[in-house]
């Protein structure tokens, strides 16, 4: 059986057309969801390398919380060039796409260097490192 506003067809008036099915909300299915998911596990950033030579993937790793640098403004993705030789690091990282905040950039230049070594952990090689947060 059809109906128009509760009431069959052939009964309905032109202001049936317009009233709510009491069990159909307007903009039903937009927002109006539960949604489950995943707590967040706080991270420090994410860090991730590749090569340079054929782009693909050395390795990704999540910073820990005490990597997260010293700032509250928002940041984006901080890319540098890393050059490494059989000892380590060849040279500084060099900034090749900053986030925007320059502390941000200081910060992680440092910390992959001398606290997470990223040149000991690589082989001789150049490299793209990118670290989100």
């Amino acid at each position: 059986m059809v109906t128009l506003g509760s009431r069959p067809v052939e009964k309905a008036e032109p202001i049936d057309a317009l009233a709510l099915e009491a069990e159909s909300a307007a903009l039903a299915g937009i927002g109006r969801r539960v949604v489950t998911g995943s707590e967040f596990t706080p991270r420090g950033g994410f860090v991730e390398v590749s090569s340079t030579r054929d782009g693909s993937r050395v390795f990704s790793e999540v910073l820990p919380v005490a990597a997260r640098p010293a700032t509250i403004r928002s940041w984006t993705p901080v890319e540098f060039f890393a050059a490494v030789d059989a000892s380590g690091l060849a040279s500084p990282l060099v900034v090749t796409e900053g986030s925007r905040v320059e502390e941000v950039d200081a910060h992680f230049r440092e910390y992959l260097a001398q606290d997470f070594r990223i040149g000991l952990r690589l082989p001789p090689g150049f490299y793209r490192v990118t670290v989100a947060p």
